[in-house]
């Protein structure tokens, strides 16, 4: 275990403070808050507005949790009126708070957790879950989908972004570049949506991305951002439909252990 890994396992709530976020930490001029620009969240935004029009959701009336919701540069922006934060970090929820405030847009709640135990919300609370770039920091990533899953409605609309493992680009950012010792959980393609498939989520779309601070570009594929649905379809039958809607990825044909 790296030293830095022995931080996070010693003190995860003191690993995601202020330093985290900080310039030395992203290698960007103002560290987290860099991301705080329309161009950045687009593409999560469409993805919301394209999908979360499925009968019994409305933006008006549901609820959209955000998962790793850090300074809340997503919820500000989202087309919800009830938005609700999580995050494990004491320190980027006192920003998010303040900047959902001079955006004008109050929260339902903000809510400090760690996403590796129960997530305290009542089950079908939400018909919208945000999760970007939190899974890859839970110990059970298959755990924390299942229970997204539990909060979400049926029909609702989940949009997860993480590292994945199994892209050329992500294989060289993982051995040499990303020295994040709190991504303990990244996955490849195939594991990601078993993940999503044995949690009831029908994957509807994806892209690949680079976070860069004014947008989440195509190249290198570092990243994978999925919009995905809640079903009641089990997991072969959502495997068969994800072969069949997406026919040139083979990764679906892998086994994942």
């Amino acid at each position: 275990m790296t030293e830095g890994g022995s931080a996070f396992e010693k003190d995860k709530i003191g690993f995601f403070g202020q330093g985290y976020y900080s310039e030395e930490n992203y290698g960007v001029p103002g560290g987290y808050k860099a991301y705080d620009r329309d161009g950045f969240w687009r593409k999560t935004l469409e993805g919301i507005k394209r999908h979360a029009t499925y009968p019994g959701i409305n933006f008006d009336h549901d609820r959209h949790l955000d998962l790793g919701c850090a300074y809340g540069h997503l919820l500000k922006r989202s087309p919800f009126k009830h938005v609700v934060g999580a995050d494990i970090s004491g320190h980027a929820l006192h920003i998010a708070q303040t900047e959902l405030d001079e955006a004008g847009k109050p929260s339902d709640i903000l809510v400090q957790l760690d996403a590796d135990f129960h997530l305290p919300f009542q089950p079908e609370s939400f018909g919208c879950i945000t999760a970007l770039d939190i899974v890859e920091h839970t110990r059970d990533r298959q755990k924390t989908i299942k229970e997204l899953a539990r909060l979400m409605k049926e029909g609702g609309v989940l949009i997860v972004g993480t590292p994945i493992t199994d892209t050329l680009e992500g294989k060289v950012w993982g051995k040499y570049l990303d020295k994040d010792a709190s991504h303990v959980s990244k996955p490849s393609r195939a594991e990601l949506f078993r993940d999503l498939e044995n949690a009831g989520f029908e994957v509807l779309e994806y892209h690949y991305y680079f976070p860069l601070p004014f947008a989440k570009v195509g190249l290198p594929r570092t990243n994978i951002e999925i919009v995905a649905r809640k079903t009641s379809m089990s997991p072969s039958a959502l495997r068969e439909s994800h072969i069949r809607n997406f026919p040139k990825d083979r990764f679906l044909r892998e086994k994942s252990d």
